[in-house]
């Protein structure tokens, strides 16, 4: 399964070109899809201002969406990648961090449009797109 960061979504939702054609090649190829809770508060966040239909749009899309919350071992990965990237001066946002833990902790690849930002998170595997 591949998780959608809240870029990919609301560029799918904008009907922007590349990530309608991802998104719909992965579900036409049987893949199901993932976001995380931190992406939906992000997009809930900007619906108003940045798609044409608000939250009645997004509710829509997030419906064939499999949301991961926030678990424990999702926890204790935020607390290795913040460590690590903290040691090593490559901090990145803490909701950043936070959607890596759990894309990792469900053994999932990310599809950002973040993906130069996100590959300093070790062990993260991005999709490309």
């Amino acid at each position: 399964m591949v998780c959608l960061d809240s870029d990919i979504m609301i560029d799918y939702l904008r009907d922007k070109e590349y990530a309608v054609r991802f998104v719909n090649e992965r579900l036409a190829a049987g893949n199901r899809l993932s976001t995380t809770v931190m992406s939906v508060c992000e997009l809930y966040k900007g619906s108003d201002q940045r798609l044409p239909k608000g939250r009645s749009e997004v509710d829509r899309f997030l419906g064939f969406l499999e949301i991961y919350d926030l678990d424990m071992r999702a926890c204790l990965l935020f607390r290795e990648c913040h460590r690590t990237l903290s040691a090593k001066g490559l901090a990145i946002g803490d909701f950043d961090i936070l959607i890596a833990s759990i894309v990792m902790a469900h053994g999932e690849s990310l599809a950002t449009g973040n993906a130069k930002h996100f590959a300093r998170v070790p062990g993260l595997r991005l999709e490309k797109i």
